[in-house]
């Protein structure tokens, strides 16, 4: 059983980001001081689709957050911006690296991410902001290939990930 902090957002990058904090219970206190872990979507994935996940992870655990990725669930799409810019992996990953430094300034979380695309912003959201990412955990992920389209962090992720793998 988890203590379900309700229903939370807050404004970054000309949007509201919708957020649930799940926290361990009854023992709140003992582990809310552990490394969160951040949760981030497959495409069309809402943040309650994580509903039980969350309470199997924070059993005796962390804290969990899922969240509504732009455009997906409660979170809008941002009215200064037109439609073809409203979304792009760089941008995705900056709206979640502003959630992080509002909601846990100064610290480093776990991210799992989850199919194509959240394992591509989780990955895109650790080589950009390093400063953010304590551990990465991709779920049916894909990854950056010479093969594809260009990408500007290729050389990065095979540096940091890739050389690092058994």
């Amino acid at each position: 059983q988890t203590s379900l902090k309700n229903v939370s957002y807050l404004e970054i990058n000309g949007i509201k980001l919708y957020y649930r904090i799940h926290y361990p219970y009854p023992n709140y206190n003992l582990y809310s001081q552990r490394t969160p872990l951040l949760l981030i979507s497959e495409i069309g994935q809402l943040k309650e689709d994580w509903i039980k996940l969350p309470e199997l992870l924070c059993h005796n655990s962390r804290p969990i957050i899922s969240i509504d990725m732009r455009g997906v669930g409660q979170t809008g799409l941002s009215n200064s911006a037109s439609l073809q810019n409203n979304y792009s992996i760089d941008l995705l990953s900056s709206d979640i690296a502003g959630l992080i430094e509002k909601l846990y300034p100064k610290q480093k979380l776990f991210v799992l991410g989850n199919g194509g695309l959240g394992g591509i912003v989780a990955q895109t959201l650790s080589l950009r902001f390093e400063n953010l990412v304590s551990g990465l955990i991709l779920v049916n992920a894909i990854h950056p290939s010479n093969n594809g389209p260009k990408n500007l962090y290729l050389n990065k992720f095979n540096n940091k990930f890739m050389n690092n793998t058994q």
